[in-house]
């Protein structure tokens, strides 16, 4: 999904600048489908997809009838994000399809976040292999000086550590934590030290590891993501077992599966038992 700050750059900046030094003044439309991309992402942050992806699409609907055809991206984007959420991958491609078939079409940074949820939509789906090279596009797309970078190169270490290469797993992460750290993006930077956590517990250093996650989970508790704590948490909780400290790591374990619980997060769960049985349960 879009984050805010890009939303406002790529929908509100042209307003900002026209208007020069006098206050923008936004039409009764363009308020309305703003408030609803709002309304939209607070419905996405819940994990309610479905109010999501009306929201959206009411969204989409005003910026087309005003010939905001950036707006219309955006929300499309938003689509796409909600639509790969509840599984629906064949109405999110065509999301997608819409933006990334138009080629020189819709700005770069449009092209940069529709590139990112196709790497995101297949990499979820387990097909890395088809990931990689659309990560590759929404870097080319982002180029050096576009907001979304940190968050892309995330998605290229996460790819990374799904082919087991480790060392470039580390190296994205630590470039995106640094630029995710300059954006003040705390999901994103709780992202970045979890992935090069993984990369690091994965080559064998594991203090390093314990270190990244620690720092993580501090980030994802302040920031109210009770599902990224869980994977904080599991984390900690593995590279505790591995440095044979069962007792410890059967503790960091135990309190990822009560969080995945509560938010009846059936999947985290069981990947948590697994790991619990291994760890002497």
């Amino acid at each position: 999904m879009i984050k805010k700050g890009f939303f406002f750059c790529c929908i509100l900046l042209p307003a900002l600048v026209s208007c020069a030094s006098s206050q923008p003044r936004l039409s009764e439309t363009r308020q309305r489908e703003l408030d609803l991309n709002r309304q939209g992402n607070s419905a996405f942050s819940r994990g309610d997809y479905r109010d999501a992806l009306e929201y959206f699409r009411g969204a989409s609907r005003l910026a087309v009838s005003v010939e905001n055809f950036e707006g219309a991206t955006v929300n499309m984007i938003d689509m796409a994000a909600a639509y790969g959420r509840m599984g629906d991958i064949e109405d999110a491609q065509k999301c997608l399809d819409a933006i990334l078939d138009g080629k020189d079409a819709y700005p770069r940074r449009c092209m940069a976040e529709a590139g990112y949820e196709r790497a995101l939509l297949y990499l979820d789906s387990g097909n890395t292999g088809s990931a990689s090279p659309w990560v590759e596009k929404a870097l080319s797309y982002c180029g050096d000086g576009c907001e979304a970078r940190g968050r892309i190169l995330n998605l290229k270490a996460r790819a990374a550590l799904a082919l087991k290469d480790y060392a470039t797993a580390a190296r994205c992460a630590c470039e995106a934590l640094a630029l995710n750290r300059e954006n003040r993006d705390f999901e994103e930077e709780a992202n970045s030290l979890r992935f090069e956590a993984e990369a690091r517990a994965m080559s064998g250093r594991h203090v390093e590891a314990m270190k990244l996650y620690g720092l993580a989970l501090g980030l994802d508790k302040d920031s109210g993501l009770g599902r990224k704590m869980a994977y904080d948490l599991l984390g900690m909780g593995r590279v505790s077992c591995a440095m044979g400290e069962n007792g410890k790591g059967r503790g960091y374990l135990y309190r990822a599966l009560v969080i995945a619980g509560a938010l009846n997060d059936g999947r985290t769960g069981r990947k948590i038992s697994a790991v619990l049985k291994k760890c002497g349960q």
